[in-house]
């Protein structure tokens, strides 16, 4: 019985003959040593040092996994609220790190803490120049997904490490809460004088109700996701709005690859609560998103969209830095866009679903497309130029510049132009879909190519209007009541009627300009015909002249393909010269009243025997009423129909 039992638990081969001996023997097995994580708390009885046991309670060094509390109440330790400090270079690793309680001293880190939770809910600082990282572990088995530990990570005091590290590997989960309450409408501030980076697609920054502040110089990048929820919560004091920044950052927001996501943050009931205010912040792929108001006034910071779409729903205030819309991207804000002051480049597409309003600063357009549902208003002082396509009506008290003469651009707008004040300046070309309206400033089309110029209409009350190049192409009505406008171009049309009721409209160097309606020269208007021809009927009542008022010179020949007609009220103006003399032609009816008038310039004395043909015509009717004729040495004048010297014309001859 005895052998059968050794045989079976030693594994022995028993016998009586003691001779022979077993090669097995009995084995002792080492089971591992296992040390549960334990719960330490920070009193700083032997100085400011981590790696001194009796400044921890109990009294030993933290280690992997241990829970570390910096609390702030009195009669925890002698030394409770003393500072820290983390030297002697390399990595630290800990389970949970817990400053609570009302501690506001401050952790120093002279060497990496890698800690899977951190818990901040009192003011105390963690600074650098080490980095702080929320980081899970690989492979080790103890450590579950951080979105389950205590809820969450909180910070509501201030991080000032080198480096804030949210994130992990092989697919393990990170999230950092930020802010909080400390009562209700009253919320707390979390600071962040670090560089944070949110580490991959599995990682969160939670930023709930409170206040987050960005460091000048810090940058924020993320490649997973920052959510801010206030879980239906307004942020604001109950007493009123508030005059804070939910979220401020001074330095770099980089959104990556990751996102922003914004869910129910709102502003203060009212009004006047302000939620996002950036220095700089570039956002990534399709889902970074703003609720509120957004506003940039940091000189050296900027919103750049990079990738995808950004969404601001709210409203985008701008009084410094820069905003970029890159090529193929999307700024997209579901209020009013106010720029005061920095620049705007956009390359991609800047929608604006209010108005947007450019009180000062740049606006640069690189082939992309802005569009307001409202307006565009460009107030005096503030700059647009480049090409690209504007959806919007726009008005323009500024500068509009289609771009520098060497290297113009074209603008689309498809709405209406109105301009009130400044100066409109196209090298490259300006398409209306709607009607130009031009009240006050310069407007001048012009450049070493033919750019055109294109509108639905035309209508000027004042201000001065040239076009020195490329060509006048207006499919409806050209009005003109007031100011000064000059054309001088290769050809051009106007679909509808050309109708001046007050001002001074020149016409020079314009083979054809085509004019559907017609053209009416009210009584108080001026139409001044250089050089050129004309398709289209003419009705003069008020003043026709060949050749400027400003400067009058002779020899300007002009036709009129169409017939002419001049009432009671109407004027005609020719200059004559020791070398030439003003025509008219008119290739149809020429209905004739009212008053002509020859200009001698150039000191011109006419002798007799002289014969000036004027105007001709292929049929007429009437004749004018009364001549302003000037006086002459010697002779009188006498002007002649049809003359058989001059058939189917007006000729002035002296006579004695």
């Amino acid at each position: 019985m005895v052998v059968r039992w050794l045989k079976r638990v030693f594994g022995m081969n028993v016998c009586r003959n003691p001779v022979r001996r077993s090669p097995y023997r009995p084995q002792l097995m080492a089971f591992e040593d296992r040390i549960l994580p334990a719960n330490l708390t920070w009193v700083g009885q032997a100085g400011g040092t981590w790696s001194v046991a009796t400044n921890w309670s109990p009294a030993q060094v933290p280690a992997s996994g241990d829970t570390v509390t910096f609390d702030g109440r009195a009669g925890i330790g002698a030394n409770t609220n003393s500072t820290m400090n983390l030297g002697g270079g390399g990595l630290y690793r800990i389970g949970k790190l817990n400053l609570t309680n009302g501690y506001t001293a401050t952790i120093t880190l002279n060497s990496h803490l890698y800690t899977d939770v951190l818990n901040i809910q009192s003011a105390g600082t963690i600074t650098g120049p080490s980095k702080l990282a929320i980081y899970q572990r690989i492979g080790d088995p103890t450590v579950a997904d951080a979105t389950i530990f205590e809820t969450s990570y909180w910070i509501s005091g201030t991080i000032g490490t080198t480096e804030l590290w949210i994130g992990g590997q092989d697919n393990h989960r990170a999230t950092l809460q930020l802010g909080g309450t400390t009562g209700p409408g009253v919320p707390t501030t979390s600071t962040l004088q670090a560089d944070l980076q949110i580490g991959d697609a599995f990682s969160t920054v939670n930023w709930q109700v409170g206040i987050v502040v960005v460091a000048a110089g810090k940058t924020v990048t993320n490649r997973g996701t920052f959510l801010a929820d206030s879980a239906g919560n307004t942020m604001g004091n109950t007493g009123g709005a508030m005059s804070r920044w939910n979220f401020i950052n001074h330095g770099r927001l980089t959104m990556g690859a990751g996102r922003f996501r914004n869910e129910n943050l709102q502003q203060p009931a009212g009004g006047g609560g302000r939620i996002f205010r950036t220095a700089s912040l570039t956002p990534g792929e399709n889902s970074f998103e703003i609720e509120g108001l957004v506003s940039l006034e940091e000189t050296d910071g900027g919103l750049t969209v990079e990738s995808g779409t950004l969404l601001i729903s709210g409203t985008l205030t701008q009084s410094a830095g820069d905003v970029t819309v890159s090529e193929g991207t999307t700024l997209d804000v579901t209020e009013d866009y106010t720029q005061s002051g920095g620049t705007v480049a956009d390359n991609g597409s800047l929608t604006v679903n209010g108005q947007y309003l450019v009180n000062g600063g740049t606006v640069s357009v690189g082939g992309g497309t802005i569009e307001a549902a409202a307006s565009m208003q460009l107030a005096a002082g503030a700059f647009f130029s480049g090409s690209g396509t504007i959806l919007a009506n726009v008005t323009n008290a500024g500068d509009f510049d289609t771009g520098p003469a060497l290297n113009p651009g074209s603008i689309t707008v498809t709405g209406n132009y109105t301009q009130t004040a400044g100066t409109t300046t196209v090298t490259g070309g300006l398409t209306v879909s709607g009607t130009v309206q031009l009240a006050a400033g310069s407007f001048l089309v012009s450049g070493p190519w033919t750019p055109p110029f294109a509108v639905g209409a035309f209508a000027q009350t004042g201000g001065t209007f040239s076009l020195l190049a490329g060509a006048l192409n207006v499919s409806g009505d050209y009005t003109q009541s007031g100011g000064a406008a000059s054309i001088e171009s290769s050809a051009g049309s106007v679909g509808g009627q050309l109708l001046l009721s007050g001002g001074t409209l020149s016409l020079g160097n314009v083979y054809d300009l085509t004019v559907t309606g017609g053209v009416q020269i009210d009584e108080g208007a001026t139409l001044e015909l250089v050089e050129g021809r004309m398709v289209g009927n003419v009705t003069n009542e008020g003043t026709l002249s060949l050749g400027s008022r400003t400067t009058p010179a002779a020899g300007n020949s002009y036709t009129i393909v169409g017939n002419y007609t001049q009432t009671a009220t109407g004027l005609l103006i020719v200059d004559a010269g020791p070398w030439d003399v003003d025509h008219l032609s008119i290739t149809g009816v020429a209905t004739l009243a009212g008053t002509f008038q020859l200009v001698l310039v150039d000191e011109y004395e006419p002798a007799l025997g002289t014969a000036l043909a004027v105007l001709d015509y292929g049929a007429r009717s009437g004749l004018f009423t009364s001549y302003g004729l000037p006086g002459l040495p010697a002779g009188v004048w006498d002007p002649r129909y049809d003359d058989p010297a001059f058939p189917n014309s007006l000729s002035l001859w002296v006579i004695e």
